[in-house]
């Protein structure tokens, strides 16, 4: 999956790519990425790193002004949204968390690409990647 991630990063950030990608899975999906990236959250009404119904990792690639740069955030319904089955909206969202990524000297939260393109293709095993 992260080596699927920095390919769809990669085509948008040299313009060959679709701006908005989603990958689907399980909560199994989000915990594998964070210990590729030691990723760290702890949203409100939860335990740290615990993965709440509908949680989703994004992968905002950020165009600065010093180059581009890639901020993990996680969001996920807090339990009273939950409980109330609330909607959500501008008004109204969901819980987040920006994690910054292990390694990285990170800028509000967000890693250099390169840094970042650096740190994703080491944690990534090839034999798991055709």
């Amino acid at each position: 999956l992260m080596a699927e991630v920095l390919a769809g990063l990669d085509a948008i950030e040299t313009g060959r790519g679709v701006p908005v990608q989603v990958y689907a899975g399980h909560d199994s999906n989000i915990l594998n990425l964070a210990g590729l990236l030691g990723l760290r959250w702890r949203l409100p009404s939860y335990q740290p790193l615990q993965t709440p119904p509908g949680g989703a990792i994004a992968f905002e690639l950020w165009q600065r002004p010093s180059g581009p740069a890639v901020r993990l955030v996680y969001f996920a319904q807090t339990i009273e949204q939950l409980r109330h089955n609330t909607p959500l909206s501008l008004a109204n969202p969901p819980a987040r968390a920006v994690m910054p990524v292990a390694g990285c000297a990170a800028d509000h939260g967000a890693c250099g690409w390169g840094d970042f393109r650096r740190l994703a293709r080491r944690a990534i095993e090839p034999a798991c990647v055709r």
